[in-house]
């Protein structure tokens, strides 16, 4: 059961990591910057997925796998977006 919530954490993390990622390469210079606590969720990230890999490295591989993917196929992306969406920066 930790398991599973611990996958789901990562995943949610990994979502919001990565459509931070295409926001930053996407924006203009005169777009606003996302907010400072996102770096707390790379670390987050990161910290849950060597958990990850102590609890079950299977799991910890697969979810690397899926962050390699996610370059290809938009579904983090897309719940990131979602996720982030009642942070997004305000548009001049």
């Amino acid at each position: 059961m930790d398991i599973i919530i611990l996958n789901i954490l990562f995943y949610l993390f990994l979502s919001i990591v990565v459509f931070d990622l295409d926001y930053r390469k996407s924006k203009s210079l005169d777009d606003p910057d996302t907010s400072q606590w996102i770096g707390l969720i790379y670390c987050a990230l990161i910290i849950s997925w060597i958990v990850l890999l102590f609890a079950s490295w299977k799991f910890a591989l697969i979810g690397f796998f899926v962050y390699l993917v996610s370059a290809i196929f938009p579904l983090p992306q897309i719940i990131g977006n979602i996720l982030m969406s009642p942070f997004k920066p305000k548009q001049k």
